[in-house]
């Protein structure tokens, strides 16, 4: 299931938070027999390409888990210094995905904000560096993404049509 809904200039605007967080516990819980969390992605797009990392055979976008007490644009921030080791600038909230599916018998609920991001393309590494482990960099082309396995896979086919306007994704495994 698929839902439009009109982009909301507020969200795009980067915050500049000043209240500190809980550095490293990642927003994630478990209760009732189900898992929860939250995740922010970079969209980092260039020259009809979208930036992705190849591991297991698949293709990732950088992003990861918000930590508690930490706004999702912070996290998209955090999360490129710590995978790509460069800056960045937070442009756009894309996508919001709701995304309900299971792993090992464990039904998971993950929210997610899939933010615009740019990047200087001539300081993006050749791999990129998660949680200690290195992954090649990837630029696939826009155009064919659905030729490539693609995580989270919404991104196949929305994407490269996407109007510019926040969209809500909603999936269920």
């Amino acid at each position: 299931m698929l839902t439009i809904a009109p982009f909301n200039e507020r969200l795009a605007k980067p915050h500049n938070s000043t209240q500190p967080h809980n550095r490293g516990m990642d927003f994630r819980t478990t209760a009732a027999g189900h898992q929860y969390g939250v995740r922010a992605s970079a969209l980092i797009m260039h020259a009809g390409k979208l930036l992705t990392y190849s591991h297991h055979n698949k293709y990732f976008v950088p992003g990861g888990a918000v930590h508690v007490g930490e706004h999702s644009t912070d996290a998209v921030h955090r999360e490129i210094r710590e995978e790509l080791g460069i800056d960045c600038t937070v442009r756009q909230l894309a996508f919001v995905g709701e995304h309900l599916f299971t792993v090992h018998g464990m039904p998971n609920h993950r929210i997610e904000f899939h933010y615009l991001v740019d990047v200087d393309p001539e300081t993006v590494p050749v791999t990129t560096c998660d949680e200690g482990h290195h992954y090649p960099c990837v630029w696939l082309p826009l155009q064919s993404l659905a030729d490539y396995p693609l995580k989270p896979e919404f991104l196949t086919h929305e994407l490269p049509q996407w109007d510019g306007e926040l969209t809500h994704i909603a999936t269920v495994e």
